[in-house]
């Protein structure tokens, strides 16, 4: 039995609906990461910018078993390096920074709730 005509522009809408949430809830981990990065890892002296501006949010796209997912990161090995921990050799002891890790915990709820509100949007704004 084929699916109704109805139906398929339901999945459609939804799909779409799917994304939007996806996109708002990396938007806001992203910028979350990219604030706090923005004043350094520890004294704000050698800030530069560039590790805030190095924040990427990927499209949508469907990963492997099928999820439908967002990617958040950056290709800066710095930023790992912090992230894990490292040797410091100006300051001579270990240094360990976990923005991107408080982030992720720290903006959850909000996350959530940008998901659910452009969930919502997209599928009130489509016509049945």
């Amino acid at each position: 039995m084929a699916n109704s005509a109805k139906f398929l522009k339901f999945r459609e809408t939804f799909l779409r609906a799917l994304d939007a949430g996806l996109v708002a809830a990396g938007d806001v981990y992203a910028t979350d990461v990219a604030t706090r990065l923005a004043g350094g890892y520890t004294s704000g002296q050698f800030t530069t910018g560039e590790a805030a501006q190095a924040v990427e949010r990927t499209a949508p796209y469907t990963a492997e078993g099928g999820l439908r997912t967002v990617s958040v990161g950056s290709n800066d090995p710095k930023q790992l390096a912090w992230e894990l921990g490292f040797y410091n050799i100006y300051t001579k002891r270990p240094e360990r920074v976990e923005h991107w890790r408080e982030a992720m915990m720290e903006s959850g709820p909000t996350a959530a709730q940008a998901f659910a509100q452009a969930f919502d949007q997209t599928l009130q704004g489509s016509p049945s």
